[in-house]
């Protein structure tokens, strides 16, 4: 028999052996086993046996939820299985070794519930009926040591979780936004208390609250149902501690099938008194003290990562807009004061000279003017005062640029723009000008073409830019490892920010093309 035993690794499970091997003896059982109801997994797990294989209880420790176990956990009453007594249910499977089993169970100090089940097995003869009275005697003498002992298996538990909580909550990467870092505290939250469906009520830090939920939960409630959710939820988030109560009415409103859990917990989020959030979640799982102590700090924890946040953020639009000011003053008193100067220089060599000399410097002149109305334009973007009205006419601002750059040069151009004016947003328009206008300075100052062709056009959900000249060419992916080239880079870039990408095809002497696609999201 000893070579045989079995217990679980943790803190009073050998004193479980040593009680379970003692239980034997005093009823000449061949081999049995104590198991307790672990609350999490929702099954009974062995923590001492004889003579039931100890390698398949290495592999799972837990029983079977279609057994006599948990039909006298069920019930609470104990039963004898041989050919005198007829079990109480059929079972799914056939006794091969043991010609007799008696079961009961596991009674704490309340009584109320059961914490688990004692079984015994003879291999030789059969129990009497009156051994049942007897070992319900037996259990409750040692009432006080089940209960520690669940009570152990729920704080193992317990402090898994929160480690595992803990290193949901490490991996956090406030780089993901706010949005990241909510579904990383609702992890976090459904890894506390197991739950599969939650949500976390959350506070912006503009002030206006979000809802974070997974995505299968989001597909089936509407805005309706989460309007009536919020209203029954908002009661609840007025006090400062995890409260359980009935999900009846939130059942209700929710669109699930099968079997869910019948507890709601509400534990609100509060910083030094100031309401951040709350976490809702659908349990079942009795809840301990030393439980609700965890979740009430993890609520607390949860609480300072979004108030901290909050002020992540504000000291961040603090930097970046000091930062656009600083960018502003240097371009100012820089590139704009030099491109103000030049054009004044211009205009007076203008007045001096007639002619086809004139003709060139009024040419430059405008150009000149075009390049320091864009300089205005990006500082007045810069301090937030840019323009933001739909008078931007791309159009009119490609043919414009086309003409200063190409007009003197007898280069052939043609501009094919084939959707409406007012199809793009201003923003994609200025940026769409911008990525085309990068082309064309590149093609007037090294492509030595006589031909040019820019299109604009709409393909199903997408909107293409094509730039072809044919100029000399170059290769493409020497051009954008080389150090002072940034025209190539910022195209790539805008083209990445809205959502594209970008294709060059170039070769020696045989002229260049480029093409832009992005989708069209708004």
């Amino acid at each position: 028999m000893e070579e045989e035993a079995w217990c679980a690794d943790f803190p009073w499970s050998r004193t479980a052996l040593f009680l379970l091997r003692e239980i034997l003896r005093k009823f000449c059982a061949s081999s049995g086993t104590l198991a307790v109801f672990d609350s999490f997994q929702r099954k009974l797990r062995v923590v001492a046996a004889f003579g039931l294989y100890p390698q398949r209880l290495r592999r799972s420790p837990y029983l079977p939820s279609w057994g006599v176990a948990a039909h006298v956990l069920q019930e609470g009453q104990g039963v004898i299985i041989d050919a005198l007594h007829s079990p109480p249910l059929s079972l799914p499977y056939r006794r091969c070794r043991d010609t007799s089993s008696v079961c009961v169970p596991l009674w704490g100090g309340n009584g109320e519930t059961a914490l688990g089940v004692l079984s015994l097995n003879r291999r030789e003869g059969c129990f009497s009926s009156d051994i049942l009275p007897f070992l319900e005697d037996l259990v409750q003498r040692h009432s006080e040591f089940l209960r520690e002992l669940r009570e152990t298996l729920e704080e193992e538990h317990l402090v898994w979780m929160v480690q595992k909580a803990s290193r949901v909550l490490s991996g956090c990467d406030w780089t993901t936004g706010f949005q990241g870092l909510a579904h990383t505290v609702l992890q976090a939250f459904q890894v506390m208390v197991r739950a599969q469906y939650a949500a976390l009520f959350a506070l912006l830090p503009t002030g206006e609250y979000t809802v974070v939920m997974p995505r299968e939960l989001a597909r089936v409630l509407s805005p309706e149902t989460r309007e009536k959710l919020g209203q029954i939820f908002l009661p609840l988030f007025r006090k400062r501690h995890p409260v359980i109560c009935s999900a009846r009415s939130v059942l209700r409103l929710l669109p699930l099938s099968g079997q869910t859990p019948s507890k709601l917990l509400v534990s609100p989020l509060y910083w030094r008194g100031c309401f951040m959030g709350a976490f809702v979640a659908l349990v079942d799982a009795p809840f301990s003290r030393l439980l609700e102590t965890f979740l009430a700090c993890l609520s607390n924890v949860a609480a300072g990562m979004l108030q901290s946040f909050a002020f992540y953020e504000k000291a961040r639009a603090c930097i970046v807009e000091q930062e656009r000011l600083r960018i502003a003053r240097n371009l100012h008193d820089g590139i704009a004061q030099s491109l103000a100067g030049a054009e004044m220089y211009c205009r007076a060599l203008r007045e001096m000279l007639q002619g086809e000399e004139a003709s060139v410097l009024l040419h430059l002149e405008r150009f000149l003017s075009s390049s320091s109305q864009g300089i205005r334009e990006v500082l007045r973007e810069l301090r937030g005062r840019g323009q933001d009205d739909g008078s931007f006419a791309l159009r009119e601002a490609l043919l414009e640029r086309l003409d200063y750059l190409f007009g003197l040069q007898g280069v052939r151009y043609d501009l094919r723009m084939r959707i409406p004016e007012g199809y793009l947003p201003f923003p994609v328009r200025k940026e769409v000008f911008a990525i085309l206008e990068e082309c064309l300075m590149n093609v007037w100052k090294h492509a030595g073409a006589t031909v040019l062709r820019v299109t604009i056009g709409r393909f199903k959900n997408a909107v293409y830019l094509v730039v072809w000249d044919n100029g000399k060419g170059f290769c493409p992916e020497q051009a954008f490892f080389k150090e002072h080239v940034f025209g190539l880079r910022g195209i790539r870039e805008r083209v990445a920010a809205l959502g594209g990408m970008v294709r060059i095809r170039s070769r020696s002497f045989r002229g260049t093309r480029i093409g832009v696609v992005f989708p069209v999201c708004w």
